[in-house]
């Protein structure tokens, strides 16, 4: 156990046993909103954002066994049709690096496990961080493998930085261009830094998008356009999963300003 593990475990005890994860759910959830936990990852390489494929085959074993993987838009039309069990868990991959169809898919499939990957169009087959990303046919095999294509931009821009004009053609381009490759619809949004303003909304909202995920630190699902999702870690244990899907580690929602972001930026996310 490293001290990242330690100082969670240490944390998440105590924000269980003192009462404060009851008391926080009773103050930041009084109407009851729906819960579903989304986790972010990015590849299975633990050097560039990433967890070991060893760890990520040990997620989705206990997974499979406690929970519904779904996609980003399954989980939205089973809110919007009052269909939500409380046992689903959406997976999703940003970025579309090679290994998501190499080393991810294989995974998948062997527990039966959904995923929605976010690819920005503009890296497609090219590299990024000094890793392969995904081709035009590895899109594909995605999607024909039931996974959900989503976009990430075309350039992985910063949107708060952006002006509308270069919003809207990140949005509407990498749609165009994914929808062309697939042959499909795509709904669903993924913003690079998890970074948004009203206008990005908005925008996103207009161009034809679902939803959109963020990288808030939460699992209530208040705005289909600003969806929480929890980031995953290469430190990560299935005790360190299970504990952010159970609520026990929401203790860096209320230190996300000091803590959340300087890990974010250690790991460059």
């Amino acid at each position: 156990m490293n001290k990242n593990q330690l100082v969670n475990r240490v944390l998440d005890k105590f924000f269980v046993y003192t009462g404060f994860k009851n008391l926080f759910f009773t103050l930041n959830n009084p109407q009851k909103m729906i819960k579903c936990p989304i986790l972010l990852y990015h590849n299975l390489n633990p050097g560039i954002q990433g967890i070991s494929e060893h760890l990520f085959e040990n997620h989705l074993k206990f997974l499979s066994k406690k929970y519904t993987t779904c996609t980003v838009d399954e989980i939205i039309k089973k809110i919007q049709i009052d269909d939500i069990t409380g046992n689903e868990v959406v997976i999703t991959f940003d970025d579309g690096f090679e290994d998501n169809v190499t080393k991810v898919l294989p995974l998948l499939r062997k527990y039966s496990a959904k995923a929605t990957f976010f690819i920005s169009t503009g890296f497609i087959g090219k590299r990024y961080l000094g890793q392969k990303m995904v081709s035009k046919k590895q899109i594909v095999d995605l999607y024909e493998n039931n996974m959900e294509i989503g976009s990430h931009t075309v350039n992985h821009v910063n949107l708060n930085n952006s002006s509308n004009e270069e919003v809207r053609r990140e949005l509407e381009v990498s749609k165009e261009a994914l929808e062309e490759i697939i042959d499909g619809k795509v709904l669903s949004f993924s913003y690079p830094y998890g970074s948004y303003n009203p206008s990005v909304v908005d925008i996103c909202k207009k161009i034809g998008y679902s939803s959109a995920c963020s990288l808030l630190y939460d699992f209530f699902i208040k705005n289909f356009f600003i969806l929480p999702r929890m980031v995953v870690f290469p430190y990560d244990t299935t005790h360190d999963i299970q504990s952010k899907i159970e609520g026990n580690r929401h203790w860096l929602n209320m230190l996300h300003k000091i803590y959340f972001q300087k890990l974010l930026k250690k790991y460059k996310i």
